[in-house]
């Protein structure tokens, strides 16, 4: 729990009591009280909204409630009045916020609308070792209180008799202050714990960093701790397995921009259909205060009822799928491998163990603010984003759950009904007047939606009109195989790469203007919505001439040579036939201004 939090603990079962009253976490008489007033079993009915209104009433016993939050962890579902039904409209005419954690996966199905309707999050934790459950106290707190704390791991390992795990984590310089290694454990003898820093000087029990509970051993590095690799390992001491869980936090120094990661779905409810495509998508923003982290191998484990095993997708930041714009920072993927109906856990990973990621400066007009908006993309365009280092760096959080009924009982049909993704990023790369062709490119993409290997054909229309293009993409002209002078339309490339098309127009000259589209099809004919539309300009253009200044200049002077010499002839005629003029006239030319020289190409 982070420090001045203020944290009260409110029981519920048949009735609902205040165990500990609102108070601030200023010290660690205090933290401990109110860890000792947390029960450890539970008994009784379900009463859950006796619960939110025992949470408001303390609450309300130390100040206005408004603004409040009201954490409600349970495991089962409610069976007694009032009901959570009862209960919202006192905690929206008081502006309390719910956040809920389904500490199963019988937990009542309600709490995610909870947390949604109060402008709460909602997650959940599958077994009572998961480090879901921690996370989700840290979302919360960082999502509600702006809390400076940033996770950098986190994990459960089954660690077997008298074995030893060894990992380690980076700590980067944007954090350091305040940094804790703790490790917990639900059974078996207290593990031997030892901590190794950057230098090589290993923190072991004993040490005045190291404090021990009952089954957490918490390890606090004083001042900042020094940036670069820091090992640990962890030592089962019986001849059992034994679960552990071990957390890494650390805070920015009050002068520097964190590296942080959020993390979101696209919906938290899903009705799952056996006859069209289903699927939702996960969302992670790696930012550096208001920038872009780029380049960076982000990560999200999906943890699947009903047994709670986990499914790794890698999140990307292409352009395409899932993923809107390319190089914003926010990675993203399709996630459709439902396994059972039920509630489905996110948790994200991010590392730059490889040093690859750096985050992106954009090409802003001088003395311009930066956006303030951290959603605020306008000043990324794709390629265009020039890229500063990050050094070796971790992150972890979680996405919260969202739930999903309608799954059959056996699974979920092996039969291909999922078609590739839409292509958004199509664009017009070049036109030629000569060759009569027009050049497309797009962003490859995968059999199903934006995974699997590549999709097996690609479809392209065109018309002369977009609106025709746009309201009957199927009734446009199609691309055959005779028009396509570069690329293949039925050998796309691996998805995520660059697919070229050069196509071969049946028309060019005044007014004559074509539009396209694309789309991508799989091996069942499985096809994706159709692309963004662009246009190519047939007419011709001359290409402009441009004058190289000497050539100029060459000619304004053999202009002005020949003027003069015109001037001399003129004088000696004049001469030879009035050979008694008094005084004759003398006419010198005007040496003309280069701004009055209509040949003259101003060259900036």
């Amino acid at each position: 729990m982070f420090s001045a939090t203020s944290v009260g603990v409110v029981t519920f079962s048949t009735r609902a009591s205040i165990e500990h009253p609102v108070v601030s976490v200023s010290t660690e008489a205090v933290r401990n009280g109110l860890i000792a007033a947390v029960p450890t079993s539970t008994d009784g009915s379900t009463c859950i909204g006796c619960g939110l209104l025992k949470g408001i009433q303390a609450l309300e016993d130390v100040g206005p409630p408004q603004g409040g939050v009201i954490l409600l962890v349970t495991d089962g579902e409610e069976n007694r009045d009032p009901r959570i039904r009862d209960v919202i409209p006192d905690l929206l005419s008081k502006e309390v916020i719910v956040a809920t954690i389904a500490y199963s996966r019988d937990a009542d199905p309600l709490l995610q609308s909870l947390a949604l309707q109060t402008g709460g999050q909602s997650f959940f934790s599958g077994s009572r070792d998961s480090v879901a459950l921690d996370n989700a106290f840290t979302a919360i707190l960082e999502a509600t209180y702006a809390s400076k704390g940033v996770k950098l791991s986190s994990e459960d390992k089954t660690i077997s008799g008298w074995q030893t795990y060894t990992n380690h984590v980076y700590v980067d310089s944007s954090v350091g202050e305040n940094t804790t290694f703790s490790v917990s454990w639900i059974n078996g003898h207290r593990p031997r714990v030892a901590v190794e820093t950057p230098l090589g000087l290993v923190i072991t029990e004993g040490s005045t960093m190291f404090d021990v509970t009952s089954d957490t051993i918490t390890i606090e590095i004083p001042g900042k701790a020094m940036p670069g690799r820091w090992a640990y390992n962890i030592t089962n001491n019986g001849y059992y397995d034994q679960d552990i869980t071990t957390i890494v936090t650390s805070n920015p120094p009050n002068d520097n921009e964190p590296i942080k990661v959020t993390a979101k779905v696209s919906t938290v409810s899903l009705q799952y259909s056996s006859s069209q495509p289903t699927a939702l998508k996960v969302f992670a923003s790696v930012r550096k205060g208001y920038l872009p982290v780029i380049g960076a191998v982000v990560k999200v484990v999906i943890e699947k009822p009903p047994l709670g095993q986990g499914q790794e997708l890698t999140l990307l930041d292409n352009g395409a799928g899932a993923d809107v714009k390319k190089n914003d920072g926010i990675y993203s993927r399709y996630f459709f491998n439902f396994s059972a109906n039920g509630r489905y856990g996110v948790s994200v990973r991010v590392d730059n163990t490889q040093g690859d990621a750096g985050y992106a400066v954009t090409n802003r007009a001088r003395n311009r603010a930066p956006p303030l908006d951290p959603s605020d993309t306008r000043f990324t365009n794709g390629d265009n984003v020039q890229r500063e280092p990050l050094e070796k760096f971790q992150r972890m959080t979680t996405g919260g759950v969202f739930e999903v009924q309608g799954v059959p009982s056996g699974g979920i049909s092996t039969r291909d009904m999922l078609p590739p993704s839409r292509v958004d990023d199509l664009a017009m790369v070049a036109v030629s007047y000569a060759d009569a062709t027009v050049t497309l490119s797009w962003t490859a993409l995968g059999d199903d939606f934006d995974q699997g290997g590549p999709a097996h054909y690609v479809e392209i229309r065109f018309s002369r009109h977009f609106d025709q293009l746009a309201d009957d993409f199927h009734g446009s002209a199609s691309v055959n195989h005779s028009q396509v002078l570069q690329g293949n339309l039925t050998s796309p490339p691996e998805p995520g790469s660059v697919q070229t098309i050069v196509i071969l127009v049946p028309d060019r000259g005044d007014n004559v203007t074509f539009v396209f589209a694309v789309r991508m099809c799989d091996e069942a004919d499985n096809c994706g919505h159709p692309s963004n539309i662009v246009a190519a300009n047939l007419e011709y253009i001359p290409e402009p001439v441009y004058v190289n200044d000497t050539v100029t200049w060459a000619i304004v002077g053999s202009v002005l040579g020949v003027a003069a010499l015109a001037a001399i002839l003129v004088l000696i005629y004049c001469k030879v036939l009035k050979p008694r003029a008094t005084k004759p006239a003398i006419v010198s030319p005007q040496t003309a201004s280069a701004n009055d020289n209509p040949s003259f190409v101003h060259h900036v």
